[in-house]
């Protein structure tokens, strides 16, 4: 099925919602940077392969809206389709709401699913829909025109030993509550997929590069409750959860444990990091909008974090260190871009407590690192030479740490603006 063949059967879906535009972000319900494949309906519309992206749909236009990293990737992804290009962030350029405002007319509906959009997005929507009185529905989701959608994922949990956290999932919750009690608030929603694995000490594999499970959190004065599909739950993790006094209960319970808080109840979550459908569930008690209390708890790293972190660059620098001995001394021609990726792959899994790459490797020869989050792909990708630049960026997680690390090397010859440029870079990171 083509581009435009989806778009149409998109505008189907929404004449039958009575609907006049839709938005399509790259979300889901957990405001998650890296997607699991059922959640990538953006991507299954456009063909747009790019991480970050949002499309805008009337009756007759449609628009794809993304960042400078994509640019020139979302020109050659689109071609060929209705789907035009807006470059976020330069001058002059519409952005969704805009456009849709400028598209539409007073009394038209746009649709949104609100489990895709935090709470604040959502608010600022309305209050500029309003202006020109068109109307947010916040319960459209229109991925039912997906028929050969992928499953939602359900990987096995593991406890992330407290070896390696430097501190039990209890400890973690005692301090929640303790912060909970200062805001005095009763109730704590955590929807971010990393700060619900971080309090509870669990790992699973449902994103891409990414050690997580499709999971929501809800802590109480005196409970802690984690949502999850019962398929992932295992027996080490079930111990772990019920030693630590947590709960588990299924995935789509949340909403109706938020829902049934009584009155004398005050309910905090983050507006800029929760999807706006938790906050609709709260019918009855207080609610009370505040900065995330995990992800600031979860930023402060302990003794046994700290020490292990160290641990693990040493690690990856070794594997870095291998796999640039290998690039350099390999004959003129013989590598490509992806042989890059796997070489580095390779010499990180040998590692202790490997577990994954942390994002996929970006491992651009000469022109192709002008492009931001380039992605090699194997009969496209450049050919390495004995001469130019190779950047490398790229990362792993271990049980006992996360890297990041970006490094260019010279594979031979380069021009004196090459020179000055890769000078004045090593400058500025030697004055940091």
């Amino acid at each position: 099925m083509t581009t435009n063949e989806k778009v149409a059967l998109l505008r189907g879906a929404m004449k039958k919602n009575d609907l006049a535009g839709c938005i399509i972000p790259s979300r889901d319900p957990h405001i998650s940077e890296y997607l699991a494949k059922h959640y990538q309906l953006r991507r299954w519309l456009s063909g747009f392969t790019g991480s970050a992206g949002t499309l805008a749909f009337t009756n007759k236009k449609s628009g794809l809206w993304t960042d400078g990293r994509y640019y020139i990737q979302a020109e050659r992804e689109l071609s060929g389709s209705e789907i035009e290009l807006y470059r976020s962030g330069e001058k002059d350029v519409k952005t969704v709401i805009e456009f849709l405002s400028g598209e539409l007319t007073e009394g038209d509906k746009v649709g949104i699913d609100g489990r895709l959009f935090t709470k604040n997005e959502v608010k600022d929507y309305k209050k500029k829909l309003s202006e020109k009185g068109i109307e947010l529905i916040c319960t459209a989701d229109l991925s039912y025109i997906w028929q050969d959608r992928p499953a939602k994922p359900f990987t096995p949990l593991y406890v992330l030993d407290e070896q390696y956290s430097g501190e039990s999932a209890q400890s973690k919750i005692t301090r929640l509550r303790e912060k909970m009690d200062k805001e005095h608030v009763t109730a704590f929603a955590l929807t971010n997929l990393d700060c619900v694995m971080w309090l509870f000490n669990l790992r699973a594999d449902d994103v891409h590069c990414c050690p997580f499970a499709m999971s929501y959190a809800l802590v109480t004065k005196n409970d802690a409750f984690f949502y999850v599909d019962s398929r992932q739950m295992t027996g080490d993790a079930k111990a772990y959860l019920d030693k630590n006094s947590v709960t588990v209960k299924a995935y789509d319970d949340i909403c109706a444990d938020i829902a049934a808080l009584p009155q004398s109840e005050t309910l905090a979550a983050d507006p800029s990091r929760t999807n706006s459908m938790i906050f609709e569930s709260a019918k009855t008690c207080k609610v009370k909008e505040t900065a995330d209390f995990v992800n600031n708890m979860k930023a402060v790293k302990n003794e046994t974090e700290n020490k292990n972190l160290k641990n693990a660059y040493i690690k990856d620098c070794v594997a870095l260190v291998k796999g640039f001995y290998k690039i350099y001394n390999s004959p003129d021609g013989a590598l490509d871009e992806c042989d890059v990726c796997d070489i580095l792959e390779a010499e990180r899994a040998a590692q202790p407590l490997y577990v994954s790459l942390s994002f996929d490797t970006i491992a651009a020869y000469n022109a192709n690192a002008a492009m931001m989050h380039y992605a090699p792909q194997k009969g496209s990708c450049a050919t390495l030479h004995k001469s130019g630049m190779l950047l490398i960026d790229s990362g792993g997680h271990y049980l006992d740490g996360t890297t990041d690390i970006t490094r260019t090397l010279i594979l031979g010859d380069i021009t004196d603006e090459e020179k000055g440029a890769y000078t004045l870079t090593l400058r500025g990171n030697i004055e940091l």
